[in-house]
């Protein structure tokens, strides 16, 4: 009887690891569902690789940790804060622990310490202005609560933070391979901001981001009186006088490495102003890098500068062989390019070429662009292959025939959109007689009429039969949260709706997407109303894959609100936090402003493209000039401005999609100064009504 229960226990056991196995796997599309892309010659400037200039952030804050010492009966850190400016200064305290921390500070030519309290910052003649709010992306977020002084005295000015309790150190498992240093491991930190002309530039060194490779952060000090914008020309009236990087590893090992101006650091020319400092990446995973920087303005000011980028390094599990083979599905026209490659993974990738053939001249004319997201296939002899394909009709119209070769061949993991592999040039050194026969016969003229699957490949025929049957109560509207979220919608505001449930979960637009995919199956067409990352995700399942939203017939396809497209300047700042609060659900390289350019670039930018199947939305806050406007005080310390409290207008932009109004009063999330924006009646009827189902 004994044993009897013990089987029993021990099968319920299997079946709850089982279930859990089950709920984290994600969809894996077949070969059918699986877009593949193409265009014209004329569209190769697409998807020339990014410059990490190009998600520069600027700064005029210091994000400083809070380690606590005990001092008696109490824990306690004190330290000194750079005031280079008298126009404003912002101290935020961010801590899941914030109801034990107590703020003091002692600003110049002042004898004591002086605790800020709630009298200091109401009514009229008082020093400025207390605040609180969540400070983070969706469900990833931390109490914060800023102190403002609006005419504050430059100089160093010193702060105390006390608490009366020893403060536990919060573990989570999404970020448990971190808290093996606990030694770097602060209970708090402190956000200074200092309202002044003179930013922090920084962006990585490099996007070649696999292991082995030398990755870092290139800084130097701007003067720009107009805007937060990131703008590259050294500040000549600011020397700096210190620039360290602080770089925290996968395995939770830190290094603090001096930055240069020698040019021999990646810092481009020696004394021109731009420092910077490099770490090999010897194991991959997520890097957290801090630069810090200390400056001295003409006023004789100092003057202290942050910045942190999340770097995500992909193991090396492909390499790209020098072979390649063409053949021809002569009933779908698809001419199909199969590419050696060396793996020790067979991991989803995103491949992209440039094809070139041979015209009657015996002249090299380009054909087009191919690309799509698969895994490596076997072929009959063993060897592993990536496959790309383009319309037969590209290469007729192009007048071109075999030999074929492929140019800028590129492999990019499909979760960050990280190369992997890439090649210059790989020549086609077999072509099948069927694709010979074919571009030969009369079943291809040359033309210019772009079909659907000279864009997109062959329509499935599981979609084709679901667009026949497409009717008013057959199709949904799916409504899809973001980031780390639990609900933010309210099905009943709508019609036909149903909610996207992966709640709590960090995902990349990749698995996000193929996530949605799955759950869209049941319907014969849907369209998308989604809120930040269900946005990307969205305009990810758009461009990669077929689904109910190519089966629609009218109405609006993707319609998003408060969708940081081009990433999230508070990205960098939540790795930190969330490694050492363990809040949210682990790192996510496709928010930040790094991880976006990347996965941004490689969406085709075509007019008719995926991108203008998307209208976005975008809300801020409300902008009084009398009343001190933001959604959370402490993220607009970070963000660029205006924001909804997570999201950055500037950020928010497609280039080919549809922008819609931007409208004041709505926040991001619940908690912030304004309602969240996913409850704007009169957006949601308006959304609701232009809905594709």
């Amino acid at each position: 009887e004994k044993k009897e229960e013990m089987n029993k226990a021990l099968l319920v056991a299997f079946c709850v690891v089982l279930a859990v196995c089950l709920s984290l796997a994600v969809y894996v599309p077949s070969r059918e569902e699986r877009k593949q892309l193409q265009g014209p010659p004329s569209e190769f400037g697409q998807f020339v690789d990014p410059s990490p200039a190009d998600a520069a952030q600027s700064s005029d804050s210091a994000l400083i940790p809070v380690h606590l010492t005990q001092n008696g009966n109490v824990w306690e850190w004190t330290s000194t804060i750079n005031v280079d400016s008298t126009e404003e200064l912002s101290a935020a305290l961010l801590s899941p622990h914030r109801e034990h921390l107590k703020v003091y500070l002692q600003p110049p030519g002042e004898q004591d310490y002086t605790l800020l309290v709630e009298s200091m910052f109401a009514g009229e003649g008082t020093l400025g202005v207390k605040s609180s709010g969540p400070f983070g992306i969706d469900g990833a977020s931390v109490d914060s609560t800023t102190y403002t002084f609006f005419e504050p005295v430059q100089g160093d000015w010193k702060v105390k933070i006390i608490s009366d309790k020893q403060l536990p150190v919060v573990k989570s498992q999404a970020y448990a391979y971190r808290f093996t240093q606990s030694s770097v491991q602060p209970q708090a930190y402190i956000l200074i901001a200092n309202k002044s002309p003179y930013r922090l530039v920084s962006h990585l060194n490099t996007y070649n981001l696999e292991q082995g490779q030398q990755v870092g952060v290139v800084v130097q000090i701007n003067h720009n009186e107009l805007s937060d914008e990131a703008t590259f020309s050294p500040a000549a009236d600011t020397i700096i006088t210190s620039a360290v990087l602080d770089i925290i590893s996968p395995n939770g090992q830190e290094s603090v490495l001096t930055m240069h101006d020698d040019g021999l650091h990646a810092d481009g020319l020696a004394n021109d102003g731009i420092y910077a400092a490099t770490l090999q990446a010897s194991s991959n995973g997520d890097y957290l890098a801090r630069a810090i920087v200390t400056a001295r303005t003409p006023s004789g000011a100092t003057l202290l500068r942050t910045t942190q980028h999340l770097i995500t390094v992909a193991p090396i599990e492909s390499v790209l062989g020098n072979k390649a083979s063409a053949d021809v599905n002569t009933k779908t026209m698809m001419a199909t390019f199969a590419i050696d490659v060396t793996v020790t993974k067979a991991e989803e990738m995103r491949a992209y070429a440039e094809i070139y053939g041979t015209n009657s001249k015996n002249q090299q004319v380009p054909i087009g662009w191919a690309s799509s997201i698969s895994a490596p296939v076997k072929t009959s002899s063993g060897q592993s292959v990536v496959e790309l394909s383009i319309h037969a009709q590209w290469i007729k119209t192009a007048g071109a025939k075999a030999p074929f070769t492929l140019k800028n061949v590129e492999l990019q993991d499909a979760d960050t959109f990280v190369v992997l592999s890439t090649a210059a040039q790989i020549a086609v050194q077999s072509s099948s007689s069927a694709l010979d026969l074919l571009l030969n016969s009369t079943a291809l003229v040359a033309s210019s009429e772009v079909t659907e699957a000279m864009r997109f490949g062959p329509r499935p025929k599981s979609l084709t039969l679901k667009s026949a049957n497409v009717s008013e109560s057959s199709g949904k509207l799916l409504l899809v949260h973001g980031y780390c979220s639990g609900p933010v919608w309210n099905a009943n505001s709508f019609t036909n709706a149903i909610v996207f449930e992966d709640y709590s979960k960090s995902r990349s637009n990749d698995e996000f997407a193929r996530m949605i995919l799955e759950f869209g199956l049941p319907y014969n067409s849907y369209g998308i109303i989604a809120h930040s990352q269900g946005g990307l995700a969205s305009l990810h399942l758009k461009t990669y894959y077929w689904s109910g939203l190519d089966a629609l017939t009218k109405g609006r396809a993707i319609q998003s609100v408060g969708s940081p497209y081009r990433g999230c300047s508070l990205a960098g700042v939540l790795a930190d936090l969330g490694w050492l609060f363990g809040l949210g659900c682990g790192s996510n390289f496709d928010l930040s402003r790094d991880g976006a350019n990347l996965w941004y670039s490689k969406i085709p930018k075509n007019v008719g493209g995926p991108q203008s199947s998307v209208y976005y939305y975008t809300t801020r806050y409300t902008n009084n000039w009398w009343f001190f406007s933001n959604c959370v005080t402490a993220s607009n310390l970070v963000l660029s401005k205006p924001n909804d409290g997570t999201t950055e207008l500037r950020y928010a932009m497609l280039d080919n999609g549809h922008g819609q109004s931007t409208v004041e009063g709505w926040c991001h999330v619940e908690g912030m100064k304004y309602p969240p924006q996913t409850t704007d009646p009169n957006r949601n009827k308006e959304m609701n009504m232009y809905a594709g189902r």
